[in-house]
């Protein structure tokens, strides 16, 4: 059996398909940047709003939540394509879609949804 035709008869094989394995590795990579983003525990702003309004503005929350959340999330859509890609290619259609279409709707509606909150004044 030659190169070619093993790449034809293998889902595993040929250059997209090792781009879409390596991608997996992304999604621990979120977990990661996800916890560490979330290590310090920040004020509750309805009871210390003083004290969480310092919070919120200091250069470390500000990293951390660019990084953290922001780029973490980013990591987290992208290993979640390269998951659907895997899946797809070894015949699972269905496990696919479900996992990426929950992933890339939650981040989407849940960054609206904090984007329209107001910052403080009553609990929402």
């Amino acid at each position: 059996m030659t190169m070619s035709t093993q790449q034809s008869t293998s889902p595993d094989a040929g250059p997209l398909a090792r781009t879409a394995r390596l991608g997996v590795w992304a999604l621990p990579v979120w977990a990661a940047l996800l916890c560490l983003g979330t290590i310090t525990e920040q004020p509750p702003w309805q009871t210390k709003p003083a004290a969480w309004s310092r919070f919120v503005t200091t250069s470390e929350f500000l990293a951390s939540h660019l990084v953290g959340s922001i780029l973490g999330a980013a990591i987290g859509a992208l290993g979640m394509v390269a998951l659907g890609a895997v899946l797809a290619r070894r015949g699972h259609q269905q496990g696919a879609r479900r996992p990426l279409a929950d992933r890339l709707t939650s981040d989407v509606t849940s960054d609206f949804t904090d984007a329209s909150r107001p910052a403080g004044g009553r609990g929402w």
